[in-house]
């Protein structure tokens, strides 16, 4: 009899044991979740800021102790974030946290158009660990002109799909033309200016005065 009990206490031990290190469910509505991204459109090769603050909808105590996003673009189970593990994070009954800047890379190669992202959560609450994954939301990557390669942009209907959103800076060329069009014509004033003849003032010529004639005496014959 004495066996049968302590196997039975043992056998108690071992499952509260075990089921110490699962994880518990907060549910989705129990708690929200709001980022705020530092652009509204981003481009493959830039890199993300965000902040993320987490909402208790519940009265009761919740501690962080991760937070980060997943972006569609990432691995399974790969989060951009902050590990608070060192020093976690409590909130009150429906208290919030707020995050510190979070900086991510958008890879290169990443496809244009809108991509999905969620923000996940690991804590403490009343139950033991939690793991909360919060709904999808998105965001859009446009077309980029840089980097190595050169993603397909979307079309847009009535445009065209290719048409550049940067076009050339044409400032620079049309006063190089100007310039040149000025030093060609103050040139051309100052070669015709140089081939005009010049104004010459005629000169009176000198009239000499009437050689006098010598006069006959008048001889009487």
């Amino acid at each position: 009899m004495k066996k049968i009990q302590v196997a039975f206490v043992l056998s108690f031990i071992i499952v509260i044991l075990s089921s110490a290190g699962f994880a518990s469910a907060l549910n989705t509505s129990d708690a929200s979740a709001t980022v705020y991204l530092s652009s509204e459109t981003f481009r493959p090769n830039e890199t993300i800021a965000f902040r993320i603050t987490f909402t208790s909808n519940t009265d009761q105590q919740i501690i962080v102790q991760r937070i980060g996003i997943h972006f569609d673009w990432m691995g399974e189970d790969v989060f951009s974030g902050k590990d608070l593990t060192s020093s976690p994070q409590t909130i009150p009954g429906y208290g919030n946290y707020t995050s510190d800047p979070i900086i991510s890379q958008i890879p290169f190669n990443v496809s244009v158009g809108s991509h999905t992202y969620y923000v996940g959560v690991d804590g403490l609450d009343v139950s033991g660990n939690f793991t909360w994954n919060g709904p999808d939301q998105t965001l859009q990557i446009a077309y980029s002109n840089t980097g190595s390669t050169t993603p397909n942009p979307t079309p847009t209907p009535g445009g065209n799909g290719n048409q550049d959103e940067n076009p050339p800076n044409l400032v620079p060329y049309l006063i190089i033309v100007a310039v040149a069009a000025i030093v060609i014509a103050v040139f051309v004033i100052v070669k015709e200016l140089r081939k005009k003849p010049k104004q010459i003032t005629p000169v009176a010529e000198k009239t000499s005065p009437p050689t006098e004639q010598p006069q006959k005496d008048n001889y009487d014959i």
